[in-house]
């Protein structure tokens, strides 16, 4: 929305474009949940089915690569991997924007009570 067009909204219509900012954000917000419970979701199918073959693994190397081996060793494993990456690339572009979306919420609001005032 331009400068202008702001410029002619009235205080309510302010007000109304708060509301669906403020829905918009919710909405994200429990997109992000969802997103959330699904990264627990995968790393605990991961740490399930990899259990046991990270016990194979030399005891010199570091966890981590331990786990990178026991996955990429396993099909099922991999999937629930490629998974994961998908959903934590999903997660970090939309952890933002709800927050910018309740920023812009709040400037309706100003606007709002500024229109209000000079009324």
């Amino acid at each position: 929305m331009s400068t202008v067009e702001m410029r002619k909204l009235e205080p309510v219509e302010c007000g109304e474009a708060s509301a669906v900012l403020n829905q918009a954000a919710l909405h994200i917000q429990l997109e992000i949940g969802k997103l959330q419970a699904r990264l627990g979701w995968c790393r605990e199918s991961i740490d399930f089915i990899i259990c046991n073959s990270v016990q194979q693994y030399s005891q010199y190397m570091s966890k981590e690569h331990k786990r990178a081996a026991a996955i990429k060793g396993d099909d099922a494993a991999m999937k629930f991997q490629q998974c994961l990456m998908d959903t934590q690339l999903r997660l970090d572009a939309l952890q933002f924007i709800p927050q910018q979306l309740r920023a812009l919420s709040d400037s309706f609001i100003a606007l709002q009570r500024a229109k209000g005032a000079r009324i």
